[in-house]
């Protein structure tokens, strides 16, 4: 051997053999690993768990599902009923069995604001008092179709039988369908609306012509509005009967306001019309009213002014429930991206009032202390909330 394969010998390293692989030894550990997960909490992934759900099984300890809980409670808002879901599957998790697991405080919290019928308030935007236009808590019974039938035939009679013959015609084309008691949710809301539109027009008419009337289309709307129905109907039909009739007087201020955005009667403009005339003027308001400008849409089911100022385009409406597309305001569906709308070519980024001439710097004003966030529960949140009148209670979140 030479002295260079000598040296090479000594410094390489010792050859080592081949060990046999431990089959028994890692189904040891992958058994002693999956044993450890089925014990732990799905959330934290950490603690043991308390208790399985009844239904999917899902599995938690106490605090993790007791924080969940209480913070889906407590972030519920609007008029829809908030439904507790299995944060892992998003099966319906019952009352009966999440109250368990949370202080009585969370499920009293819950009650009272998750109420299957309730209704929509505006505070009014001189003495904060708080207007209620649809009442909810009027009971309805069987007799009260019967009352809608009444009103809208003393309408149709009232039609002048020279120029107002049409009218009446499609009033009494209406009334078979309103005599029955058997409506499907759709269908009732459907009905709702062609009455107005006749109702609305006929009142029309009368007015053009002074021809009194002894029924109003706010008493047919009214007389709806307490039919036997469905919750999620009902507080479909109160968006309805606020989109027919906006304004309302306080009761005790007497001042008219509009329910829709919040500011006093500007009747015949429309909130974004009168809002853009507010920016006119040289006050305080003028820049919270270009704020709200510059952030603010119509939803496009409820047609209540909410306002989003992050977030991206997928929005959901705090009172009703309405997902849509913030840029083109359709309902939001494939075509709609989250930051790039293919139905309008806009950008997230463009502001819905660049043809107010709305400055970007505006900085976000002082709002009411009644402002409702809804977070959209998928993708980056968008923040959706409503438009209330400024007041001199600074929101540090702002």
């Amino acid at each position: 051997m030479t002295s260079q394969q000598e040296e090479m010998t000594e410094h390489s390293p010792p050859s080592t053999e081949s060990q046999p692989h431990d089959d028994e030894s890692d189904l040891g550990s992958s058994a002693d690993d999956l044993d450890f997960w089925v014990q732990r909490c799905s959330i934290c992934f950490d603690a043991p768990l308390d208790f399985c759900l009844d239904f999917c099984r899902d599995q938690y300890c106490v605090d993790c599902f007791q924080r969940y809980v209480t913070e889906v409670v407590k972030s519920s808002w609007g008029l829809s009923v908030t439904k507790v879901k299995c944060p892992v599957c998003q099966v319906l998790v019952p009352q009966s069995e999440w109250s368990q697991y949370v202080p009585r405080a969370i499920v009293e919290h819950y009650n009272k604001y998750n109420q299957p019928f309730r209704s929509f308030t505006r505070c009014c935007p001189a003495c904060e008092n708080e207007a209620v236009p649809c009442d909810a808590h009027l009971k309805p019974n069987l007799l009260h179709p019967r009352f809608l039938c009444e009103k809208v035939q003393t309408m149709a009679d009232g039609c002048v039988l020279d120029n107002n013959q049409h009218f009446k015609q499609k009033l009494n084309d209406l009334l078979p369908q309103l005599q029955t008691d058997i409506w499907s949710p759709t269908g009732l809301l459907e009905l709702y609306q062609q009455t107005m539109d006749v109702a609305i027009a006929i009142n029309q008419h009368h007015r053009d012509h002074q021809i009194p009337t002894t029924v109003s289309p706010y008493d047919i709307s009214s007389a709806f509005l307490v039919i036997e129905m469905p919750p999620e109907s009902w507080k479909q039909m109160q968006f309805l009967h606020i989109g027919y009739f906006p304004n309302t007087t306080c009761s005790s201020c007497s001042i008219t306001f509009c329910l829709q955005c919040g500011f006093e009667n500007h009747s015949p403009q429309s909130c974004e019309e009168n809002m853009k005339h507010m920016t006119l003027a040289n006050d305080d308001t003028m820049q919270t009213v270009q704020w709200q400008l510059k952030h603010s849409r119509r939803c496009p089911s409820c047609s209540i002014m909410i306002n989003r100022d992050e977030g991206c385009n997928k929005v959901d409406c705090s009172l009703c429930g309405f997902t849509f597309c913030w840029s083109c305001r359709s309902p939001w569906s494939e075509k709609c991206g989250f930051y790039h709308c293919a139905q309008t070519g806009d950008s997230n980024e463009k502001s819905y009032s660049s043809d107010y001439n709305v400055s970007p710097t505006i900085t976000p004003p002082t709002f009411n202390a009644s402002l409702l966030f809804y977070p959209s529960p998928t993708h980056r949140p968008s923040w959706a909330y409503l438009i209330f009148q400024p007041s001199m209670l600074d929101c540090p979140w702002m």
